[in-house]
């Protein structure tokens, strides 16, 4: 959920995939602070940033990744709070389309501390907005939209974590 967070745009760009006892949460805590404080003086809500193509955004980075059945429940939840209509029938539509890509546990052999290194979740958006496959002009809480995050983000493309979209996984994981 920390991913689809993140790919929502309601978390900094990294949060997802650093690990917890990582030196780079220090830092990335006093981000958060001052964009918590920046959000309050703009008067910007969670439901500015939460619309439909941040929850597409969502579905899509997690069956791209092999997301479980968890993530279905949690989105149409949270969507449903923040006003958003999400249907199942959302969920079956951007599956369908959407290569996995990821070689992550369970079913994999990487964890996301591996992602981390090679650019996170950053590096499964690049491949995907990219691709087509979202929406670059999400809003985000750095201010900027999703194409704008990723364009300051280093990724090591050559790696074994996430593989091309256009050679993707024929087996997602199990939910």
């Amino acid at each position: 959920m920390s991913t689809a967070i993140e790919v929502m745009g309601m978390s900094l760009p990294g949060d997802a995939s650093i690990p917890a006892i990582d030196p780079r949460k220090l830092g990335e805590s006093r981000d958060v602070g001052r964009t918590l404080m920046r959000l309050l003086e703009e008067d910007v809500r969670p439901r500015d940033i939460m619309t439909k193509q941040a929850f597409e955004n969502a579905i899509t980075v997690g069956v791209a990744m092999g997301g479980s059945t968890n993530i279905v429940l949690h989105l149409l939840a949270i969507a449903n709070e923040a006003g958003v209509p999400l249907a199942l029938e959302d969920f079956e539509r951007i599956s369908a389309a959407t290569p996995y890509i990821a070689d992550m546990k369970p079913a994999g052999r990487y964890v996301m501390a591996d992602l981390s290194r090679y650019g996170g979740i950053a590096l499964v958006m690049k491949r995907l907005l990219a691709a087509g496959l979202l929406h670059g002009d999400a809003m985000t809480v750095t201010g900027k939209t999703v194409a704008q995050n990723l364009e300051g983000i280093s990724v090591i493309d050559d790696q074994p974590v996430i593989i091309a979209v256009t050679r993707p996984s024929q087996t997602p994981p199990a939910a």
